[in-house]
């Protein structure tokens, strides 16, 4: 695995995996590979809380998503999974101190399960820098 670090966190990314840095988001991918995973931040002046990351799943909440809420290396994360006009989506939504992080994997529906649980693997190691 490779480690990527960007302003106040970091992820280890499976060594196929490439990285594409715009400037409110980065993306990871699998040139091989199936979808992208991307992770964009906001920031505040006071730390980010479960009522904070829930405010940004709201949308997806209200639709009727299903969303489970766990803590992850000090981080309190929220995440949510649902398919739209084909396309599959995974949301995590992770406080790191006074920033939120919005975590999202999509591919197609029907390929949804060839590398979601390598991208798991990879959001589960986001910490703080």
């Amino acid at each position: 695995m490779s480690q990527y670090v960007h302003d106040g966190w970091s992820i280890s990314l499976k060594n196929e995996w490439h990285s594409d840095n715009d400037e409110n988001l980065v993306s990871f991918y699998d040139p091989q590979g199936h979808g992208v995973l991307q992770v964009s931040s906001y920031t505040k002046n006071t730390l980010v809380t479960e009522s904070d990351l829930k405010e940004l799943a709201r949308e997806h909440i209200e639709a009727g998503a299903r969303f489970k809420s766990y803590e992850q290396s000090g981080s309190q994360v929220i995440t949510l999974a649902f398919g739209f006009d084909g396309i599959f989506w995974q949301y995590w939504y992770i406080s790191i101190g006074s920033s939120a992080l919005v975590v999202t994997y999509n591919c197609a529906e029907e390929d949804r399960n060839i590398e979601i649980e390598s991208v798991k693997s990879m959001v589960s190691t986001i910490k703080a820098t």
